[in-house]
């Protein structure tokens, strides 16, 4: 596994601090994995592809300077990553799966982040106290859940973000960034 995660790692110019990160949060979540299921069951090098090289490359579209919320960040991509790559970001990690919770703020504590984790069932009224001009990230919602669980407090936000393979949008996003995963697999990110 380590030489695995030794190569996409180096492979994506990373920090010697960030590559360090990476790597043992990478190892926590697979020591984590094995009780509470958060990787699914892809094999790890397609799971390194598809996921963590995902994050790092989406992450280096964004400014260190602004303010992300991840919700439903459940194993941490890509918040995790956002907060090891932008160690001086205000991010918040927001799942609603009390085992996810355990698991994210046992990273946030071991990797030394300035990350925030927050446990709850989404509703409009938690928009309501984010502020504006938020980045939020949406990465593994449907396009349905997405739209109708946030599309009456989307006016609020400068910035909204979902990131999707290969589904279509179903608002019409401002502006759509496209970039290149190393398995050649080709990734959007919306931003409305």
């Amino acid at each position: 596994m380590d030489s695995l995660i030794g190569t996409l790692l180096n492979s994506l110019s990373l920090s010697y601090s960030e590559t360090q990160k990476l790597s043992l949060y990478v190892d926590l979540l697979f020591k984590f994995d094995q009780s509470k299921r958060l990787t699914g069951k892809e094999p790890l090098n397609e799971w390194l592809v598809n996921h963590l090289e995902d994050s790092v490359k989406s992450c280096r579209l964004f400014s260190p300077d602004l303010t992300y919320f991840d919700i439903g960040s459940g194993n941490g991509l890509p918040g995790i990553v956002f907060s090891i790559l932008y160690p001086s970001a205000d991010i918040t990690l927001f799942d609603n799966d009390s085992k996810k919770i355990q698991f994210l703020k046992t990273i946030v504590y071991r990797l030394g982040l300035n990350a925030k984790v927050l446990e709850g069932c989404l509703r409009e009224e938690e928009f309501k106290t984010v502020p504006r001009g938020t980045v939020l990230i949406y990465r593994a919602f449907s396009p349905k859940e997405l739209t109708f669980k946030t599309v009456r407090a989307l006016p609020k936000f400068n910035h909204f973000v979902y990131s999707t393979s290969s589904q279509k949008f179903i608002l019409d996003p401002k502006k759509v960034l496209e970039y290149e995963l190393s398995s050649k697999i080709k990734r959007k990110i919306a931003i409305f």
